[in-house]
């Protein structure tokens, strides 16, 4: 996955911020939304999203799987994130 062409982020703590370029709107995705993007676009690697986000949280939901599909599909709908040829379905 990589963001989608006009798309700007940066991380900082455990928020990313997220921009379209150049007029907006900003978003800022907090706690574990901010670590999902992160791990999304640090890699084209999809497979093993969901352990690389649980190690990485302290009180990771059962249903961890789940929620993070839905939340990509959320990104990708409304144009934040992008796939690339390896993260295809």
């Amino acid at each position: 996955m990589k963001p989608s062409p006009g798309v700007a982020w940066v991380m900082h703590d455990d928020a990313a911020y997220l921009a379209r370029l150049p007029q907006g709107p900003v978003i800022v995705l907090e706690g574990a939304a901010g670590l999902i993007w992160e791990e999304l676009v640090a890699t084209d690697d999809v497979t093993g999203l969901t352990e690389r986000v649980r190690a990485r949280l302290h009180d990771a939901p059962v249903d961890l799987s789940e929620q993070i599909d839905a939340f990509t599909a959320e990104l990708l709908a409304a144009g934040w994130l992008a796939r690339t040829d390896s993260s295809a379905s």
